[in-house]
């Protein structure tokens, strides 16, 4: 590492976490809707007013906003912070176990595909196969890199059962 601080790499990191938390909660709601989740704004799944992009920031607008929309005052579901703040807290664990390494950012996608997955079935009882899939395929990915110890007949064998 660079002559830079502790804290600054630690701050970088869950920004980095909370901000693909955010991403993470588009994929969900509307993979469960249906929606397309690239290209189109955010809005208020209450009123459908578009959302500023302050509106946006991971878990500050939460707070800012005291869990309500900005247009209609519904209350914005806890799933929205809770997301963002368990991937922040994710991808420090794992940059501190790990260091920035291969391991490190395999686990950051194996752990979003989880929570993605986890909310998924905990909200609709849904585990949307295409999550499920891209899992499996970055599990047997790792392997050519060898970077969890398994072979790829292993992991091969572990998807098969999965």
């Amino acid at each position: 590492m660079s002559s830079l601080p502790a804290w600054f790499y630690i701050s970088y990191i869950f920004i980095i976490g909370i901000c693909i938390g955010s991403f993470l909660n588009v994929v969900i709601l509307r993979g469960l809707s249906g929606e397309k989740f690239v290209l189109e704004r955010s809005k208020c799944p209450k009123c459908n007013n578009q959302l500023k992009w302050y509106m946006n920031i991971p878990l500050i607008s939460y707070v800012f906003l005291k869990g309500k929309c900005a247009f209609c005052a519904e209350k914005i579901s806890i799933q929205y912070p809770l997301v963002e703040f368990l991937s922040g807290v994710l991808f420090l664990s794992s940059y501190f176990a790990f260091g920035l390494s291969l391991k490190t950012l395999f686990l950051w996608v194996i752990f979003s595909l989880y929570i993605v997955l986890a909310v998924c079935d905990i909200l609709e009882t849904v585990i949307i196969d295409t999550h499920a899939y891209i899992l499996v395929g970055v599990g047997l990915f790792s392997s050519v890199f060898n970077v969890f110890n398994l072979d790829f007949t292993s992991s091969l064998i572990g998807a098969i059962f999965a």
